[in-house]
Protein backbone atom coordinates (compact mmCIF):
# COMPACT_ATOMS: atom_id res chain seq x y z
CA UNK A 1 0.00 0.00 0.00
CA UNK A 2 2.77 1.72 1.31
CA UNK A 3 4.22 1.76 -2.05
CA UNK A 4 1.29 2.41 -4.37
CA UNK A 5 1.25 5.48 -2.82
CA UNK A 6 4.83 6.72 -3.38
CA UNK A 7 3.93 5.15 -7.24
CA UNK A 8 1.54 7.37 -7.26
CA UNK A 9 3.10 10.69 -5.81
CA UNK A 10 5.54 9.63 -7.98
CA UNK A 11 3.50 10.06 -10.90
CA UNK A 12 1.78 12.94 -9.68
CA UNK A 13 5.27 15.21 -9.56
CA UNK A 14 6.07 13.39 -13.25
CA UNK A 15 2.58 14.27 -14.67
CA UNK A 16 3.21 18.21 -12.80
CA UNK A 17 7.04 18.30 -14.40
CA UNK A 18 5.43 17.21 -17.83
CA UNK A 19 2.91 19.85 -17.47
CA UNK A 20 5.36 22.27 -16.55
CA UNK A 21 7.60 21.41 -19.58
CA UNK A 22 4.64 21.68 -21.78
CA UNK A 23 3.75 24.57 -20.73
CA UNK A 24 7.49 25.93 -20.95
CA UNK A 25 7.74 23.89 -24.83
CA UNK A 26 4.39 25.51 -25.79
CA UNK A 27 5.25 28.82 -24.67
CA UNK A 28 8.63 28.93 -26.47
CA UNK A 29 7.10 27.45 -29.73
CA UNK A 30 4.34 30.83 -29.88
CA UNK A 31 7.31 32.88 -29.06
CA UNK A 32 8.26 31.39 -32.10
CA UNK A 33 5.75 31.57 -34.29
CA UNK A 34 4.71 35.22 -32.70
CA UNK A 35 8.83 36.16 -33.80
CA UNK A 36 7.72 34.32 -37.66
CA UNK A 37 4.57 36.39 -38.11
CA UNK A 38 6.55 39.21 -36.97
CA UNK A 39 9.42 38.63 -39.20
CA UNK A 40 6.98 38.46 -41.96
CA UNK A 41 5.11 41.38 -41.26
CA UNK A 42 8.25 43.36 -40.58
CA UNK A 43 9.88 41.72 -44.19
CA UNK A 44 6.34 42.85 -45.75
CA UNK A 45 6.31 46.46 -44.48
CA UNK A 46 10.01 46.44 -45.81
CA UNK A 47 9.58 45.22 -49.05
CA UNK A 48 6.09 47.51 -49.50
CA UNK A 49 8.19 50.39 -48.18
CA UNK A 50 10.60 49.53 -51.03
CA UNK A 51 7.92 49.07 -53.86
CA UNK A 52 6.54 52.11 -52.49
CA UNK A 53 9.65 53.81 -52.93
CA UNK A 54 10.54 52.26 -56.54
CA UNK A 55 6.96 53.17 -57.76
CA UNK A 56 7.75 56.84 -56.68
CA UNK A 57 11.25 56.74 -58.30
CA UNK A 58 9.14 55.42 -61.18
CA UNK A 59 6.45 58.53 -60.67
CA UNK A 60 8.92 61.34 -60.22
CA UNK A 61 10.59 60.15 -63.34
CA UNK A 62 7.79 60.51 -65.36
CA UNK A 63 6.91 63.81 -63.89
CA UNK A 64 10.84 64.97 -65.24
CA UNK A 65 9.57 63.51 -68.39
CA UNK A 66 6.16 64.95 -68.50
CA UNK A 67 7.94 68.65 -67.39
CA UNK A 68 10.24 68.40 -70.18
CA UNK A 69 7.44 67.42 -72.77
CA UNK A 70 5.76 70.29 -71.77
CA UNK A 71 8.88 72.98 -71.85
CA UNK A 72 9.08 71.34 -75.52
CA UNK A 73 4.93 71.45 -75.97
CA UNK A 74 4.90 74.90 -75.31
CA UNK A 75 7.03 76.27 -77.96
CA UNK A 76 5.81 73.92 -80.62
CA UNK A 77 2.16 75.82 -79.65
CA UNK A 78 3.70 79.28 -80.14
CA UNK A 79 5.08 78.29 -83.25
CA UNK A 80 1.58 76.60 -84.36
CA UNK A 81 -0.50 79.36 -83.40
CA UNK A 82 1.91 82.09 -84.81
CA UNK A 83 1.46 79.86 -88.26
CA UNK A 84 -1.91 80.00 -88.17
CA UNK A 85 -2.78 83.11 -87.33
CA UNK A 86 -0.08 84.21 -89.99
CA UNK A 87 -1.94 81.80 -92.29
CA UNK A 88 -4.81 84.26 -91.73
CA UNK A 89 -3.79 87.28 -92.26
CA UNK A 90 -2.25 86.13 -96.01
CA UNK A 91 -5.37 84.67 -96.79
CA UNK A 92 -7.38 87.55 -95.64
CA UNK A 93 -5.21 90.28 -97.04
CA UNK A 94 -2.62 89.73 -99.21
CA UNK A 95 -4.98 87.78 -101.38
CA UNK A 96 -7.21 90.94 -101.55
CA UNK A 97 -4.31 93.41 -102.89
CA UNK A 98 -3.12 94.26 -106.23
CA UNK A 99 0.46 95.35 -104.99
CA UNK A 100 2.85 94.93 -102.05
CA UNK A 101 5.30 96.29 -100.10
CA UNK A 102 8.19 94.81 -99.49
CA UNK A 103 7.06 93.91 -95.78
CA UNK A 104 4.03 91.88 -97.35
CA UNK A 105 6.78 89.88 -99.16
CA UNK A 106 8.02 88.92 -95.87
CA UNK A 107 5.34 88.58 -94.27
CA UNK A 108 4.33 85.74 -97.32
CA UNK A 109 7.55 83.95 -97.27
CA UNK A 110 7.40 83.45 -93.38
CA UNK A 111 3.66 82.43 -93.65
CA UNK A 112 4.85 79.87 -95.90
CA UNK A 113 7.89 78.64 -94.36
CA UNK A 114 5.68 78.32 -91.25
CA UNK A 115 3.32 76.09 -93.27
CA UNK A 116 6.42 73.90 -95.02
CA UNK A 117 7.47 73.10 -91.27
CA UNK A 118 6.86 69.60 -90.64
CA UNK A 119 7.00 69.98 -86.79
CA UNK A 120 6.67 66.70 -84.78
CA UNK A 121 6.18 66.62 -80.66
CA UNK A 122 8.37 63.91 -79.42
CA UNK A 123 7.24 63.25 -75.91
CA UNK A 124 9.73 61.14 -73.86
CA UNK A 125 8.48 57.94 -72.87
CA UNK A 126 11.30 56.19 -71.34
CA UNK A 127 9.70 56.61 -67.32
CA UNK A 128 6.52 54.90 -68.68
CA UNK A 129 7.83 52.69 -70.73
CA UNK A 130 10.14 51.51 -67.56
CA UNK A 131 6.82 51.43 -65.28
CA UNK A 132 4.80 49.35 -67.30
CA UNK A 133 7.67 46.75 -67.97
CA UNK A 134 8.46 46.80 -63.88
CA UNK A 135 6.34 44.73 -60.79
CA UNK A 136 5.17 47.74 -59.11
CA UNK A 137 2.64 49.00 -61.91
CA UNK A 138 -0.13 47.20 -60.35
CA UNK A 139 0.22 49.11 -56.82
CA UNK A 140 -1.42 52.33 -59.05
CA UNK A 141 -4.60 50.09 -59.95
CA UNK A 142 -7.62 52.04 -58.63
CA UNK A 143 -6.03 55.25 -58.21
CA UNK A 144 -6.96 58.56 -59.92
CA UNK A 145 -3.29 58.59 -61.32
CA UNK A 146 -3.07 55.53 -63.09
CA UNK A 147 -5.96 57.21 -65.26
CA UNK A 148 -4.40 60.23 -65.79
CA UNK A 149 -1.37 58.47 -66.80
CA UNK A 150 -3.53 56.46 -69.30
CA UNK A 151 -4.95 59.42 -70.47
CA UNK A 152 -1.81 61.60 -71.12
CA UNK A 153 -0.43 59.20 -72.85
CA UNK A 154 -3.32 58.43 -75.08
CA UNK A 155 -3.36 62.23 -75.66
CA UNK A 156 0.36 61.94 -76.87
CA UNK A 157 -0.35 59.29 -79.45
CA UNK A 158 -3.70 60.96 -81.05
CA UNK A 159 -1.29 63.95 -81.37
CA UNK A 160 1.79 61.82 -83.09
CA UNK A 161 -1.36 60.63 -85.70
CA UNK A 162 -2.25 64.34 -86.40
CA UNK A 163 0.80 65.60 -86.84
CA UNK A 164 2.04 62.74 -89.21
CA UNK A 165 -1.06 63.32 -91.32
CA UNK A 166 -0.62 66.96 -91.40
CA UNK A 167 3.27 66.57 -92.35
CA UNK A 168 2.27 63.69 -94.86
CA UNK A 169 -0.48 66.45 -96.66
CA UNK A 170 2.26 69.22 -96.21
CA UNK A 171 4.96 66.90 -98.10
CA UNK A 172 2.70 66.25 -101.41
CA UNK A 173 2.52 70.16 -101.79
CA UNK A 174 5.74 71.40 -100.91
CA UNK A 175 7.54 69.65 -103.73
CA UNK A 176 4.89 70.88 -106.63
CA UNK A 177 5.25 74.24 -105.00
CA UNK A 178 8.91 74.55 -104.95
CA UNK A 179 9.00 73.32 -108.86
CA UNK A 180 6.27 76.03 -109.54
CA UNK A 181 8.86 79.04 -108.70
CA UNK A 182 8.69 81.59 -111.41
CA UNK A 183 11.82 81.27 -113.00
CA UNK A 184 11.72 84.98 -114.28
CA UNK A 185 12.14 85.97 -110.03
CA UNK A 186 15.63 85.85 -108.20
CA UNK A 187 15.63 83.47 -105.88
CA UNK A 188 15.59 85.67 -102.71
CA UNK A 189 12.93 87.79 -104.57
CA UNK A 190 10.50 86.45 -101.67
CA UNK A 191 12.78 85.83 -98.82
CA UNK A 192 14.98 88.96 -98.94
CA UNK A 193 12.39 91.19 -101.23
CA UNK A 194 14.65 94.65 -99.30
CA UNK A 195 17.72 93.60 -101.26
CA UNK A 196 16.09 94.14 -104.40
CA UNK A 197 16.66 97.85 -106.40
CA UNK A 198 13.32 99.21 -105.75
CA UNK A 199 12.59 99.44 -109.81
CA UNK A 200 13.55 95.72 -109.69
CA UNK A 201 11.07 95.39 -106.57
CA UNK A 202 7.87 97.27 -108.92
CA UNK A 203 8.50 95.26 -111.60
CA UNK A 204 7.68 91.84 -110.13
CA UNK A 205 4.36 92.82 -108.83
CA UNK A 206 2.64 90.98 -111.47
CA UNK A 207 4.98 87.42 -110.47
CA UNK A 208 4.27 88.11 -106.80
CA UNK A 209 0.58 88.32 -107.15
CA UNK A 210 0.18 85.00 -109.72
CA UNK A 211 2.57 83.33 -106.69
CA UNK A 212 0.42 84.70 -103.98
CA UNK A 213 -3.00 84.05 -105.64
CA UNK A 214 -1.67 80.26 -106.99
CA UNK A 215 -4.07 77.10 -106.42
CA UNK A 216 -0.95 75.49 -104.47
CA UNK A 217 -0.23 78.56 -102.45
CA UNK A 218 -3.39 78.89 -101.04
CA UNK A 219 -3.46 75.05 -100.33
CA UNK A 220 0.33 75.20 -98.44
CA UNK A 221 -0.83 78.43 -96.39
CA UNK A 222 -4.60 77.43 -95.96
CA UNK A 223 -3.23 73.92 -95.01
CA UNK A 224 -2.39 75.71 -91.08
CA UNK A 225 -5.78 76.01 -90.83
CA UNK A 226 -5.93 72.40 -89.83
CA UNK A 227 -3.79 73.23 -87.11
CA UNK A 228 -6.56 73.70 -84.78
CA UNK A 229 -7.21 70.42 -84.16
CA UNK A 230 -3.60 69.60 -82.97
CA UNK A 231 -3.39 73.06 -80.46
CA UNK A 232 -7.07 71.70 -79.11
CA UNK A 233 -5.19 68.00 -78.35
CA UNK A 234 -1.75 70.59 -77.27
CA UNK A 235 -3.71 72.48 -74.79
CA UNK A 236 -5.30 68.89 -73.58
CA UNK A 237 -1.66 67.59 -72.87
CA UNK A 238 -0.55 70.58 -71.62
CA UNK A 239 -3.85 70.38 -68.74
CA UNK A 240 -3.40 66.60 -68.13
CA UNK A 241 0.40 66.91 -67.54
CA UNK A 242 0.49 69.67 -65.20
CA UNK A 243 -2.09 68.10 -63.05
CA UNK A 244 0.10 64.51 -63.00
CA UNK A 245 2.95 66.84 -62.01
CA UNK A 246 1.12 68.32 -59.50
CA UNK A 247 -0.12 65.28 -57.92
CA UNK A 248 3.48 63.72 -58.01
CA UNK A 249 5.12 66.60 -56.01
CA UNK A 250 2.19 66.29 -53.36
CA UNK A 251 2.99 62.92 -53.20
CA UNK A 252 -0.37 61.38 -53.43
CA UNK A 253 -1.81 58.98 -56.05
CA UNK A 254 -5.30 60.98 -56.12
CA UNK A 255 -6.99 63.95 -56.84
CA UNK A 256 -8.21 66.84 -55.03
CA UNK A 257 -11.57 69.03 -55.12
CA UNK A 258 -9.25 71.70 -57.80
CA UNK A 259 -7.41 68.79 -59.68
CA UNK A 260 -11.29 67.08 -59.96
CA UNK A 261 -12.18 70.62 -61.29
CA UNK A 262 -9.17 71.64 -63.71
CA UNK A 263 -9.64 68.40 -65.41
CA UNK A 264 -13.42 68.55 -65.52
CA UNK A 265 -13.41 71.93 -67.06
CA UNK A 266 -11.42 70.31 -70.31
CA UNK A 267 -14.16 70.96 -73.04
CA UNK A 268 -14.50 68.71 -75.69
CA UNK A 269 -15.87 69.38 -79.14
CA UNK A 270 -17.91 66.35 -79.30
CA UNK A 271 -20.09 67.73 -76.06
CA UNK A 272 -21.22 71.13 -77.43
CA UNK A 273 -19.57 72.37 -74.50
CA UNK A 274 -17.66 75.95 -74.71
CA UNK A 275 -14.28 76.59 -73.72
CA UNK A 276 -14.51 79.47 -71.33
CA UNK A 277 -11.20 81.06 -72.17
CA UNK A 278 -10.72 82.69 -75.65
CA UNK A 279 -7.01 84.37 -74.44
CA UNK A 280 -4.93 83.44 -71.53
CA UNK A 281 -2.10 85.03 -70.21
CA UNK A 282 -1.61 86.92 -73.51
CA UNK A 283 -2.12 83.69 -76.00
CA UNK A 284 -5.05 82.85 -78.13
CA UNK A 285 -6.82 80.11 -78.08
CA UNK A 286 -6.74 78.86 -81.15
CA UNK A 287 -7.55 74.91 -80.90
CA UNK A 288 -11.35 76.49 -79.87
CA UNK A 289 -11.87 79.73 -81.95
CA UNK A 290 -11.02 80.97 -84.62
CA UNK A 291 -10.82 85.57 -85.35
CA UNK A 292 -12.49 86.52 -88.01
CA UNK A 293 -13.23 90.23 -89.32
CA UNK A 294 -15.39 92.03 -91.30
CA UNK A 295 -16.40 95.55 -92.71
CA UNK A 296 -18.86 97.76 -94.33
CA UNK A 297 -16.24 98.09 -96.77
CA UNK A 298 -15.17 94.69 -96.86
CA UNK A 299 -11.08 94.31 -96.57
CA UNK A 300 -10.21 97.23 -97.26
CA UNK A 301 -10.37 99.10 -93.82
CA UNK A 302 -7.49 95.78 -92.79
CA UNK A 303 -4.41 95.15 -94.07
CA UNK A 304 -1.30 92.44 -92.41
CA UNK A 305 -0.93 94.93 -89.52
CA UNK A 306 -4.89 94.29 -88.36
CA UNK A 307 -4.16 90.91 -86.62
CA UNK A 308 -1.18 89.91 -85.10
CA UNK A 309 0.71 87.79 -82.43
CA UNK A 310 2.82 90.03 -79.83
CA UNK A 311 4.86 89.36 -76.65
CA UNK A 312 1.66 90.66 -74.64
CA UNK A 313 -1.29 89.25 -76.69
CA UNK A 314 -3.53 89.25 -79.68
CA UNK A 315 -3.31 92.92 -81.01
CA UNK A 316 -6.28 93.85 -83.34
CA UNK A 317 -5.74 96.85 -85.44
CA UNK A 318 -8.90 99.02 -87.77
CA UNK A 319 -7.58 101.55 -90.35
CA UNK A 320 -11.00 103.63 -89.92
CA UNK A 321 -13.24 104.89 -92.35
CA UNK A 322 -16.24 102.30 -93.04
CA UNK A 323 -19.19 102.76 -91.33
CA UNK A 324 -18.84 99.69 -89.10
CA UNK A 325 -16.60 97.00 -88.81
CA UNK A 326 -16.09 94.22 -86.49
CA UNK A 327 -13.44 91.71 -85.43
CA UNK A 328 -14.64 88.66 -83.71
CA UNK A 329 -13.98 85.21 -81.99
CA UNK A 330 -16.20 82.26 -83.43
CA UNK A 331 -16.06 78.96 -82.25
CA UNK A 332 -15.24 75.43 -83.83
CA UNK A 333 -17.18 73.02 -83.55
CA UNK A 334 -17.63 69.45 -85.87
CA UNK A 335 -19.60 69.97 -89.15
CA UNK A 336 -21.79 72.91 -88.42
CA UNK A 337 -21.76 75.46 -90.88
CA UNK A 338 -23.47 78.02 -88.31
CA UNK A 339 -21.67 77.15 -84.73
CA UNK A 340 -24.30 77.28 -81.71
CA UNK A 341 -22.59 76.45 -78.30
CA UNK A 342 -24.26 77.24 -74.65
CA UNK A 343 -22.45 79.61 -72.62
CA UNK A 344 -25.39 80.12 -70.17
CA UNK A 345 -23.47 78.26 -67.52
CA UNK A 346 -21.37 81.31 -67.31
CA UNK A 347 -22.59 84.69 -65.69
CA UNK A 348 -19.35 87.25 -66.46
CA UNK A 349 -17.23 88.05 -69.14
CA UNK A 350 -14.33 89.00 -68.11
CA UNK A 351 -11.89 90.78 -70.35
CA UNK A 352 -8.09 92.42 -69.89
CA UNK A 353 -6.95 95.11 -72.73
CA UNK A 354 -4.50 97.61 -73.36
CA UNK A 355 -4.76 100.32 -76.07
CA UNK A 356 -2.43 102.06 -78.09
CA UNK A 357 -3.03 105.60 -77.72
CA UNK A 358 -5.88 104.98 -74.80
CA UNK A 359 -9.55 106.93 -74.38
CA UNK A 360 -11.26 105.21 -77.32
CA UNK A 361 -14.26 103.34 -77.43
CA UNK A 362 -15.25 100.19 -78.60
CA UNK A 363 -18.39 98.16 -78.20
CA UNK A 364 -18.32 94.77 -77.01
CA UNK A 365 -20.65 92.27 -78.63
CA UNK A 366 -22.47 89.23 -78.42
CA UNK A 367 -24.37 87.23 -81.35
CA UNK A 368 -26.50 84.32 -80.96
CA UNK A 369 -27.62 82.13 -83.81
CA UNK A 370 -30.56 83.83 -85.06
CA UNK A 371 -28.82 87.42 -85.16
CA UNK A 372 -28.41 88.44 -88.96
CA UNK A 373 -24.67 88.75 -90.08
CA UNK A 374 -25.23 92.33 -91.76
CA UNK A 375 -27.05 93.93 -88.74
CA UNK A 376 -25.55 94.99 -85.44
CA UNK A 377 -26.91 93.47 -81.68
CA UNK A 378 -27.06 95.65 -79.04
CA UNK A 379 -23.60 96.38 -77.78
CA UNK A 380 -22.05 97.64 -74.05
CA UNK A 381 -19.35 100.48 -74.76
CA UNK A 382 -15.79 100.04 -73.01
CA UNK A 383 -13.69 102.95 -72.90
CA UNK A 384 -9.96 102.13 -73.50
CA UNK A 385 -6.98 102.72 -71.76
CA UNK A 386 -2.95 102.96 -72.58
CA UNK A 387 -2.14 100.63 -69.89
CA UNK A 388 -3.42 97.29 -68.84
CA UNK A 389 -6.99 97.15 -67.60
CA UNK A 390 -9.62 94.45 -66.50
CA UNK A 391 -13.31 94.66 -67.43
CA UNK A 392 -15.86 92.68 -65.61
CA UNK A 393 -18.89 92.51 -67.87
CA UNK A 394 -22.30 90.69 -66.61
CA UNK A 395 -23.46 88.88 -69.49
CA UNK A 396 -27.10 89.94 -68.67
CA UNK A 397 -25.79 92.87 -69.73
CA UNK A 398 -26.29 91.61 -73.03
CA UNK A 399 -30.19 92.23 -73.17
CA UNK A 400 -31.20 90.63 -77.00
CA UNK A 401 -28.61 87.55 -77.00
CA UNK A 402 -30.06 83.50 -76.03
CA UNK A 403 -26.67 82.33 -73.93
CA UNK A 404 -27.77 78.70 -74.86
CA UNK A 405 -27.35 78.75 -78.25
CA UNK A 406 -24.66 82.04 -79.25
CA UNK A 407 -22.92 82.06 -82.28
CA UNK A 408 -20.67 84.86 -81.46
CA UNK A 409 -19.21 84.78 -77.52
CA UNK A 410 -17.42 87.98 -78.21
CA UNK A 411 -17.06 90.71 -80.83
CA UNK A 412 -15.79 93.85 -81.18
CA UNK A 413 -17.90 96.69 -82.86
CA UNK A 414 -15.69 100.02 -84.54
CA UNK A 415 -17.01 102.53 -86.57
CA UNK A 416 -15.13 105.20 -88.64
CA UNK A 417 -12.80 106.07 -85.79
CA UNK A 418 -9.14 104.15 -85.87
CA UNK A 419 -8.10 102.11 -83.21
CA UNK A 420 -5.57 99.59 -82.10
CA UNK A 421 -6.17 97.38 -78.89
CA UNK A 422 -4.12 94.20 -77.40
CA UNK A 423 -6.08 90.98 -75.05
CA UNK A 424 -4.28 89.63 -72.52
CA UNK A 425 -7.16 88.22 -71.24
CA UNK A 426 -10.56 86.87 -72.30
CA UNK A 427 -12.78 84.37 -70.57
CA UNK A 428 -16.05 83.51 -69.45
CA UNK A 429 -16.79 82.67 -65.60
CA UNK A 430 -19.45 81.88 -63.01
CA UNK A 431 -19.51 83.32 -59.84
CA UNK A 432 -18.87 81.12 -56.98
Amino acid sequence: MLLLVRRFKHLEFMSDRFRRYFLYALGEMVLVVVGILIALQIDNWNSNRQDDARLQSHLQSIARNVGEDLAELQTLKSFRQEAVVDGWRVLDYLTAQSTFSTKDISLYSKARFEASAQEIFAANTSGYDSLKNSDVLGRLQGNDIENLLADYYDVVGRIENLEASHNSYVRSLEVPFILEYPPEAESYAFITPDSLPGERFEELQPVYHRRINSALSHALIGSTSNLSVLLRYYQRLEILGRTYVRLVNRGTMNLNAEDAAILAGMRDWVTGLPDPALVATGSPNLGSYYIGRESALGAAVFDIHSLALTDEGVRFGYNGGAAWATFWFGPYALQESRVKLDYSSFDRLILEIKSDGGGEQIAVIMKDVYDPDDEAPPSIEITLGSEWQTYEIDLADFVTPDLTVLHVPLGFLFTEDPVSFTIRDARFVKSE
